[in-house]
């Protein structure tokens, strides 16, 4: 978990996220994200890492659950605005 010094601008965003997962590329093959508008620069990541990144449709988190459990223990312990 990274703070986010610009907030949720799309181009700092691609760049923290590469540089979080640079050490995992050989491992990650693809990313899925919801379609807000801090994504509209995914084709940094892919370039940088190698990893597809794709897009959840609107209302269906299911379609990433692992990310939507993460979430919901983070919040245990740490509240929104923390």
């Amino acid at each position: 978990m990274q703070r986010l010094p610009q907030g949720k601008k799309s181009k700092p965003l691609a760049k923290e996220v590469s540089r979080l997962l640079f050490p995992y590329k050989n491992t990650i093959k693809t990313i899925t994200t919801d379609n807000g508008s801090e994504f509209t620069d995914h084709l940094t990541i892919t370039q940088k890492i190698g990893a597809t990144v794709y897009f959840a449709d609107p209302y269906s988190s299911w379609q990433k659950g692992c990310i939507e459990n993460t979430n919901k223990l983070i919040r245990q312990y740490i509240p929104k605005k923390k």
